[in-house]
């Protein structure tokens, strides 16, 4: 099986959502999701902060929609220590 078939679904309130891809370096985490929703951006957010905020300053979560691919809207949630939440939606490549 592909290593995409291997990801586990989590649940969110606007409906499941996996890890795609995680990169740490130093003090800073990098996750990219997949999502039914973009809505759940910020509640997935608060998820990573909640079970490792305390292992990192900065965290970057890049949430995309499950399809179609490629992404029309991405939306990063920026949280940092210092700064809290913020979150912007751009769109993807073309």
């Amino acid at each position: 099986m592909s290593v995409a078939a291997l990801q586990c679904w989590f649940d969110a309130t606007h409906g499941r959502w996996r890890i795609l891809e995680h990169h740490s370096l130093y003090q800073e985490l990098v996750v990219e999701v997949e999502a039914i929703s973009l809505r759940d951006a910020d509640e997935i957010a608060e998820r990573f902060v909640a079970s490792a905020g305390d292992a990192f300053t900065e965290m970057l979560i890049y949430v995309h929609p499950e399809s179609p691919r490629p992404a029309p809207r991405v939306r990063r949630v920026r949280w940092t220590r210092a700064h809290g939440f913020e979150s912007i939606e751009f769109s993807g490549l073309p």
